[in-house]
């Protein structure tokens, strides 16, 4: 399984990937949003780790741009943010899957997204076994 991080701090991006790593996820580092666009397009991640306050376009606007693609908008997103008082109903109305901020129990992550993979892998195979009916 593939995790995209998403962070404009290298540090942020670089221990998460080695949190990734230590529970046998694989992962792909972006520290802006356009280039996390890019790569999730190229790396179709399983799940998308995603910053909300980055300079130029935020994580916000990235979340937005996934929500509106075809290929991408089925990947479950956790939103990691150090903005305490961030508002949550709007980013689960546009499809966020978790919320945690920052500093976070890399415990708690892992089991979020231990559940969202495990979920959508769920998903995937009903749908597959839905296909097949209709045949």
């Amino acid at each position: 399984m593939k995790i995209l991080i998403v962070d404009d701090d290298p540090e942020i991006t670089t221990l998460l990937s080695l949190i990734m790593k230590h529970v046998g996820y694989d992962s792909v580092e972006c520290n802006d949003a356009t280039q996390a666009y890019e790569m999730c397009a190229r790396e179709m991640p399983d799940c998308i780790l995603l910053d909300l306050m980055m300079p130029g376009i935020d994580g916000w606007k990235l979340l937005e741009i996934f929500k509106s693609s075809n290929g991408l908008r089925d990947i479950p997103i956790v939103v990691l943010t150090g903005h305490v008082n961030a508002d949550r109903e709007p980013l689960m109305r546009q499809g966020v899957k978790g919320f945690l901020v920052k500093p976070f129990d890399p415990h708690v992550l892992i089991k979020l997204i231990d559940r969202l993979l495990a979920e959508a892998e769920a998903d995937a195979g009903a749908q597959s076994q839905e296909a097949e009916a209709t045949f």
